[in-house]
């Protein structure tokens, strides 16, 4: 027999199984009243007992039925084709899972290589950055070395700063602050105590302020020969520079004859204006 016919036969059962159980029976009444067929006490709770069974096998056999016919509308072969087709869905899927993890930990190992990377380099970097620092700061050294002994030496072979009194030496007089120090070309020290024919003579030196040129000046005081007429000035020479800057020559005039030259101009004008 086939599956088929044994599912036939089964149905069939069942439904003539049905019939029987809804068959009407004289004592099928669910009522509770004694009066209807004269019953007494234990037949009648004997007929409702009867009646209950029946009804919850009857409902026993529905289901049964209903699961049958579920049965029947799904073969064997379509369920192996649903479970197989299962299997394949969720082995595909499984196998991008797979996949996809297989990814992310490709794409993890790249990014600790990327780091690991990078931090190779930067260290690379910075060795090397700190090694052309450190040839630059000894050349750097070694120069200004060699710039301190020059700049030493050029300075040892200056000329020695003039004696006070000598030619080219300075005479400024201080302040006095209440001393009355003794005027100039008074005593030995000042102008003519060491050479003769020396006067203490200004000269001024103009300067660039700022990018102005000859915006300011200063003066200077100088022992120098009495009908000299120029001043050679020399200007400081720059922290570390290695020579002397080229002098400057700028007017000079003896601060004595000045004064003497402004003594004459005064009494000149007094005279003629004595005269008017």
């Amino acid at each position: 027999m086939s599956v088929s016919a044994a599912l036939t036969a089964k149905n069939d059962a069942i439904a003539t199984l049905v019939d029987r159980n809804t068959t009407t029976y004289p004592d099928t009444d669910t009522t509770t009243a004694q009066s209807v067929t004269g019953e007494g006490t234990l037949a009648m709770n004997r007929r409702l007992a009867r009646i209950a069974w029946e009804t919850a096998q009857n409902d026993v056999t529905q289901k049964g039925i209903a699961i049958t016919n579920a049965e029947n509308s799904v073969t064997l072969a379509s369920l192996r084709t649903a479970v197989e087709t299962t299997g394949t869905d969720w082995t595909n899927a499984n196998d991008d899972l797979i996949e996809l993890i297989n990814t992310w930990n490709g794409a993890k190992d790249d990014l600790k290589l990327a780091n690991d990377a990078l931090t190779d380099a930067t260290l690379a970097c910075q060795v090397a950055a700190y090694d052309k620092y450190r040839q630059v700061l000894d050349e750097a050294l070694g120069t200004r070395e060699s710039n301190l002994a020059t700049i030493k030496t050029m300075l040892e072979a200056q000329a020695e700063e003039p004696a006070p009194g000598a030619a080219g030496s300075r005479c400024e007089k201080a302040l006095s602050n209440g001393t009355y120090r003794p005027k100039r070309g008074v005593e030995a020290g000042t102008c003519g105590g060491k050479d003769s024919g020396l006067c203490c003579g200004a000269a001024r030196v103009w300067m660039k302020t700022g990018t102005t040129a000859d915006s300011g000046w200063r003066t200077i005081e100088t022992c120098q020969s009495e009908d000299a007429e120029n001043y050679s000035y020399q200007p400081p020479r720059k922290p570390m520079e290695l020579t002397m800057p080229t002098p400057v020559s700028v007017p000079f005039a003896c601060i004595e004859g000045a004064k003497a030259l402004a003594a004459a101009a005064s009494a000149a004008a007094a005279a003629v204006y004595m005269l008017a």
